[in-house]
């Protein structure tokens, strides 16, 4: 099939519409980062993460290369409101949830004792975090069929499991494969992992005290995964005496 050299005017006008929304959604995300640093004053790991942010739109022409559907999510923890940054191959976007970082923090916390303890329902808090962390981005990630969320995590937010969040009908985890990177780790995002690569194992097979309980197959655990993997060296155990 020969390339198509020329457009139709609906055609035209469509690209024209698309230019002038993209312009006024670029315009809106660096007044919401202007507001974000302005709002931070003197407190040098927000103005960090701020900066981070503006250089954070380079990541653009890479999640075009990282397949259809990806996507990054930075998220910031301010003091009375928490920001999540939705970047994706076309655009960026801001979004805000009033709550103090105080109250936050303390929900993701619980929320890990609660996923901790078999005795205890998850749902409540899970549903909670979503609608806190989530829903204001939701609609958004429909619209660009976001299918992998890439977490750029601030603060206690990086304690938090993300695959665990709920929406009401779904966890996150059934719904999109997330992935939690790092401002260091941005500039690698393309690179292919290394097909050489070297484990090791560490288990214990004889108890020590009522606090660490004996594990008595890992030895042989240990050494099956090692021959799985092609490994030359046996995995080593470690014994607590």
């Amino acid at each position: 099939m020969a390339d198509k050299k020329t457009r139709t005017p609906e055609e035209e006008r469509r690209l024209t519409k698309l230019d002038a929304d993209l312009t006024v959604a670029g315009t809106a995300f660096q007044k919401f980062l202007d507001g974000f640093a302005t709002q931070s004053g003197d407190n040098s790991d927000t103005n960090t993460r701020a900066f981070q942010l503006r250089e954070s739109q380079g990541l653009m022409e890479d999640l075009r290369d990282l397949g259809k559907g990806t996507v990054a999510l930075y998220t910031l923890v301010g003091e009375d409101k928490y920001r999540v940054i939705l970047t994706t191959p076309d655009f960026q976007k801001g979004y805000e949830y009033p709550i103090k970082a105080e109250d936050l923090n303390h929900k993701i916390l619980e929320f890990r004792d609660v996923l901790q303890n078999p005795r205890l329902d998850p749902l409540p808090l899970a549903q909670e975090l979503y609608k806190i962390l989530i829903s204001p981005v939701a609609k958004d990630l429909q619209s660009a069929n976001a299918t992998t969320l890439m977490w750029s995590l601030d603060g206690v937010l990086r304690y938090l499991p993300v695959s665990a969040l709920h929406d009401g009908k779904q966890y996150m985890v059934e719904v999109y494969s997330n992935v939690v990177f790092t401002p260091a780790s941005q500039a690698r995002l393309k690179d292919m992992p290394s097909t050489k690569w070297d484990a090791l194992g560490l288990g214990v097979t004889k108890g020590h005290g009522a606090s660490i309980p004996a594990l008595p197959g890992v030895a042989d655990e240990m050494r099956v995964s090692s021959m799985k993997k092609g490994r030359t060296k046996q995995a080593e155990c470690f014994r607590v005496s």
